[in-house]
């Protein structure tokens, strides 16, 4: 039989490496639906640069964070990034948009 401790020690090893955090992979969109941008660590790319960059980054618990640096959060700009991380793999996406700044 086992000790009990090294029981209790295996059992609290497990859980805490599976409740580890993982960082998101985070894109940010900016602009107008005209003229939106999408980056990543700062650098501007197209949906298919994100795609490759994306499929290298997605990976099992890690989620993808979309911020929306607009003042108006354009569905043009956002679905096609939302659609490319799905693709790329990343099952759990969460956007968010700061609030439109207030003028007094």
């Amino acid at each position: 039989m086992r000790p009990v401790a090294h029981v209790l020690l295996s059992i609290a090893t497990i859980v805490s490496s599976s409740c580890a955090r993982v960082t998101p992979f985070t894109v940010s969109v900016r602009g107008p639906a005209t003229s939106c941008s999408i980056a990543v660590a700062g650098r501007t790319m197209t949906n298919d640069a994100l795609m490759a960059v994306a499929r290298s980054k997605a990976g099992k618990g890690r989620h993808a964070r979309i911020k929306a640096d607009m003042s108006a959060p354009s569905y043009r700009c956002l679905g096609p990034a939302i659609y490319t991380l799905q693709m790329a793999g990343f099952t759990n996406i969460e956007t968010v948009a700061a609030p439109p700044a207030t003028h007094r």
